[in-house]
């Protein structure tokens, strides 16, 4: 459960990082899906 955990935030984190350094559309929608507040915080 743990190995589990660990290894899923840690996917999560490659995922974001990859997410972050496109920047292009397809971030914002993914932000977007999962959690509508950030991108408005990400958007300037």
């Amino acid at each position: 459960m743990w190995r589990k955990v660990a290894a899923l935030a840690a996917s999560w984190m490659a995922v974001l990082a990859v997410v972050v350094a496109q920047g292009s559309v397809v971030p914002s929608s993914i932000l977007t899906f999962y959690q509508p507040e950030v991108p408005q915080g990400l958007r300037k």
